[in-house]
């Protein structure tokens, strides 16, 4: 189970900055990440889930918030076209951590309580 502010996957990349000036930037330069399109050393091989996902096993459960979501999508995909089992939930009206919805946490739990029945017996 996971949310999606941490998923480092190329897409996350470009969803955080967009364009060539973004000041964003930065801050994967300043983590010793190039861009994914200039990765001779095979950083991000190693470090996305995404470019992994035939090597996870476990089944995932995406619970993100609206402002999030995109960032998950990539490793939702890869997970699932390489035969795992993986769903997301998108929790509308929410941000990063902030202004979280007591039904939202509520279904939040929930469907961890579920996940965790489901694939842990």
């Amino acid at each position: 189970m996971i949310g999606t502010g941490t998923t480092l996957d190329p897409l996350a990349y470009y969803v955080t900055a967009p364009t060539r000036d973004s000041p964003r930037k930065e801050t994967f330069s300043a983590e010793g990440l190039p861009p994914p399109t200039k990765d001779p050393e095979g950083f991000w091989n190693r470090i996305s889930p995404a470019l992994n996902a035939n090597r996870i096993k476990a089944p995932l459960l995406i619970q993100a918030p609206e402002s999030e979501w995109l960032f998950g999508i990539q490793l939702l995909a890869s997970v699932q076209d390489a035969g795992g089992t993986a769903e997301m939930y998108v929790y509308p009206n929410e941000g990063h951590l902030s202004d979280r919805q007591p039904i939202h946490e509520y279904w939040r739990m929930h469907r961890s309580i579920e996940w965790l029945t489901k694939y842990l017996k």
